[in-house]
């Protein structure tokens, strides 16, 4: 069988535009109308793709909800030739599948009927067991770009391809211990190779799963990799992680009882050792996350100028704020959603995209276990949205600090968000405010506070006071406290309770470096940052009379 043939070669070699029939092997499988993963075709009725796309529930299971679409480069509505649409006859998932975290991420689907070989369709070749690519060699992955404005509609999504450098799992794991996480410590492990990207700016997505990773041999391309695991969409340090081809090789031959588009290697690519240094892949830019797009911004809240400030509406009604960690998710206060409040369904997202507000529904809330009420502290939770968000200029998410990151007393930061009370409750407001210690603040909180007099501010919290003549307000709680540290902005606290708009009067916040752990084992998305700059220890004056 004739594989791996691309029928036309952009002129951009490494841009985005895709021209029908440059990765004629791609295609896109959709769950109930919606695109939902990647595929490769290897032959006239079968696809490849990562197993992890049928996880859920019995129906993400059933092949009758999925449909595959090939020879495409915009993903229409109502698509027309050469676009080709199927069904699904079965689903074949590897038998030790159980999460992506675990390995084994790889299953095949057969379409409903054969599809006939054009210039828009064709087969990838696949490698057989004892294939080597050559490490730290270009390879290309493709999938759907949704348009910045966050649209989820068939119309709005492209066919993108992307460059990445191929590299071996010990190198892999060398490059995420960087990022200082222990959650994600040792990721790749066998049967998996890993596509980097230093700049983080590009590459695979949500949606982007089961995808080809392509290396090109000899006048054909081979599929190296099956897109299975990426840390966000543009978190420079953070490698693609794929399923390897040629460790499934025997497995795939095993449940396809008709042809498919194995190929022989006709290149000579000596045994390659896989070091684990990884000195030269770091990148050194920022973290991609933290750093406002739009810089020329004056005085106040203004669009863009605090890209990760979200408000969180309840039956249509500010209540709290949020920050925005990652596409999928919302760091917020647990006193939000206490009682009545805890239905997701009572809930939306307010998010600014530069054109206006937007609202995204919630699908999911998580209060920290050991949260009882603010003065116990844990005041912390995680917002889930039914639908990723789409970075761009208006659009960030915020560092989230390490379990090791300290902020200094004295730092001046900033708390924003929806206030109540004062001259403009509801409105987007922005508050200057110095980090103060938990005795300082337990003085100053007792003299200017007599709802929560009686509380003794623990290590677990962070306080901030203003030194700014403000209106008497309050900052709903959820919004965020953050602190710049080396042009990057990090998310030092959460609005737990207090009023930090009032002079003087500290305002106290869920100290979120100490829940790195906890945010971790609910999702690997948020997006962490190791601290880069020497901080000495601080000074906690407990005095606060002038």
């Amino acid at each position: 069988m004739v594989c791996g043939i691309q029928q036309f070669r952009s002129r951009i070699y490494g841009g985005d535009d895709v021209l029908p029939g440059e990765w004629p092997w791609h295609g896109t499988l959709t769950y109930s109308n919606v695109p939902y993963c990647g595929g490769s075709l290897i032959s006239n009725t079968w696809m490849l793709t990562a197993a992890h796309c049928f996880d859920g529930n019995d129906t993400t299971r059933d092949p009758t909800y999925w449909t595959a679409y090939l020879g495409f480069t915009k993903l229409d509505e109502n698509p027309q030739p050469p676009v080709t649409k199927r069904g699904l006859l079965q689903i074949i998932i590897h038998e030790k599948y159980t999460s992506f975290i675990n390995g084994f991420d790889i299953a095949l689907v057969e379409l409903s009927e054969p599809v006939l070989f054009t210039r828009a369709i064709q087969p990838v070749c696949l490698p057989y067991s004892g294939h080597r690519f050559r490490l730290r060699s270009q390879c290309w992955v493709t999938g759907l770009k949704t348009e910045e404005n966050g649209a989820d509609t068939s119309s709005s999504r492209f066919l993108q391809k992307v460059d990445l450098t191929l590299i071996g799992r010990q190198t892999c794991n060398c490059i995420y211990n960087s990022l200082g996480n222990p959650e994600l410590s040792y990721p790749a492990h066998w049967g998996i190779i890993c596509g980097n990207n230093m700049d983080g700016i590009r590459g695979p997505c949500w949606g982007d799963s089961g995808g080809p990773m392509v290396c090109y041999e000899n006048g054909a391309w081979f599929l190296a990799g099956v897109i299975s695991f990426t840390l966000g969409c543009h978190l420079p340090n953070s490698p693609v992680l794929l399923s390897e081809v040629t460790k499934y090789a025997d497995w795939i031959q095993a449940q396809v009882n008709t042809e498919v588009s194995f190929a022989e290697q006709t290149v000579d690519v000596p045994e390659m050792v896989d070091d684990g240094q990884c000195e030269d892949l770091i990148s050194t830019k920022n973290p991609g996350c933290g750093i406002p797009k739009i810089t020329n911004t004056g005085p106040g809240f203004q669009s863009g100028k605090w890209p990760w400030q979200v408000s969180l509406l309840f039956q249509g009604t500010y209540t709290c704020g949020g920050s925005l960690v990652s596409e999928s998710w919302i760091l917020s206060a647990a006193n939000c959603f206490i009682g009545e409040y805890a239905t997701p369904n009572d809930w939306t997202v307010q998010i600014e995209d530069g054109s206006g507000s937007k609202e995204r529904n919630v699908q999911n809330i998580i209060i920290h276990g050991a949260y009882f009420t603010v003065s116990v502290g844990n005041d912390i939770a995680m917002v889930q949205l039914t639908q990723p968000v789409v970075f761009s200029d208006y659009l960030q998410p915020i560092c989230l600090p390490l379990q090791n990151h300290r902020f200094q007393y004295g730092t001046t930061c900033w708390a924003t968000g929806r206030t109540t009370g004062g001259s403009q409750p509801g409105m987007l407001q922005e508050v200057e405010g110095v980090l103060i210690g938990p005795k300082k603040c337990n003085c100053l909180y007792s003299q200017t506070s007599s709802r929560y007099e009686s509380i003794s501010i623990s290590p677990e919290m962070v306080c901030a006071a203003s030194e700014s003549e403000w209106s008497t307000c309050q900052m709903m709680p959820g919004n965020p406290l953050v602190c710049n540290e080396d042009g990057a902005w990090f998310l030092a606290g959460i609005s737990s309770f207090g009023d930090i708009c009032e002079s003087g009067s500290p305002g106290i916040h869920t100290l979120v470096s100490e829940h790195e752990k906890w945010i971790s084992d609910i999702s690997y998305e948020p997006y962490f940052a190791k601290q880069t700059i020497a901080v000495p220890d601080s000074v906690d004056d407990e005095q606060c009379y002038q």
